[in-house]
């Protein structure tokens, strides 16, 4: 394999996003670089006013998480939906668009919402971030096929 087909990613994968299931909830997870320049602009601009403080060392930690977080749900995160029972509860849950906020009800999906997801679900932030910097979840449908055989 040479170095160019190691590191080739599917564009449309990196901007439009691939859909990672948690069981009970997915997400479409873009890519935190790479074809996604929206991710690259929307963290300038809100990182922009904080940036002496980043350079200085001096941001609190739960502070640069919200700005991460707040990048995510303007850049990477865009859709969440939850697994909804059947009215009967005999056939099988349909996926719904929506997102369990906080307090356990379920709300649209918003950036708001999303950031506030993130940010009071720290394992579930993680997960998509280490989705969104792995360019091998980006990869070009062939390269999955040929890594597979």
């Amino acid at each position: 394999m040479s170095m160019y087909s190691a590191f080739k990613t599917d564009q449309t994968k990196e901007t439009e996003g691939v859909v990672v299931d948690f069981g009970q909830f997915r997400c479409t997870v873009r890519r935190a670089g790479g074809a996604n320049k929206a991710y690259q602009k929307a963290m300038e601009t809100i990182v922009n006013p904080y940036r002496r403080i980043i350079q200085l060392g001096t941001m609190a930690e739960g502070k640069m998480k919200e700005l991460m977080a707040e990048g995510y749900s303007k850049a990477i995160i865009t859709n969440w939906e939850y697994q909804k029972e059947s009215e009967d509860g005999l056939g099988d849950p349909t996926w719904v668009q929506g997102i369990e906020l906080p307090d356990g009800s379920i709300g649209e999906v918003s950036p708001e919402n999303i950031k506030a997801v993130l940010i009071d679900q720290s394992d579930i932030f993680d997960m998509i971030k280490e989705v969104a910097d792995n360019l091998r979840n980006y990869r070009t449908d062939d390269d999955e096929a040929a890594r597979k055989n």
